[in-house]
């Protein structure tokens, strides 16, 4: 996220990013030690049955 930089000024325009989202998979692969999709279909796909 460091390298991350803003394409517009704060408050000149909107840019939607989905870095909020990839942050979650990277926690949860880290805590898990699991891939993202491995964690998925172990943790979350079950319960939607």
């Amino acid at each position: 996220m460091n390298e991350t930089w803003l394409r517009f000024p704060v408050g000149g325009f909107y840019s939607y990013s989905n870095m909020g989202m990839d942050l979650v998979g990277y926690v949860l692969s880290r805590q898990s030690h699991l891939t993202f999709p491995d964690y998925m279909k172990k943790k979350l796909l079950p319960n939607l049955r």
